[in-house]
């Protein structure tokens, strides 16, 4: 699981979008589906075309990862994924959240 770390990781705020903006630019790469220590969620599952999905999608968020972790909506988390779509989405909202 790769990361990106410094400046950008501390910037972005914590907000909200329309739900079908952010499953719209989704890759199903899986990159936030692993746990700090770099264990995958329990429920990451990986499909032959190398894409992953959550087996428990519709019900995934607030469930317990383990880890002292539980799923969260992308736009929620701070962490920026490398080469993720999600990362542009969440900075251009930070942005206009600070005009």
């Amino acid at each position: 699981m790769e990361q990106l770390s410094g400046e950008l990781k501390k910037a972005v705020p914590k907000n909200k979008v329309k739900k079908k903006e952010t499953n719209d630019i989704c890759t199903n790469c899986g990159l936030c589906c692993y746990l700090p220590d770099g264990s995958p969620c329990k429920w990451l599952r990986w499909k032959e075309d190398g894409k992953s999905f959550c087996e428990v999608y519709e019900t995934r968020l607030g469930r317990y990862l383990g880890q002292g972790f539980y799923c969260e909506d992308i736009m929620k988390v701070v962490t920026l994924y490398k080469d993720c779509p999600y990362n542009e989405l969440k900075m251009e909202k930070a942005i206009k959240d600070n005009e």
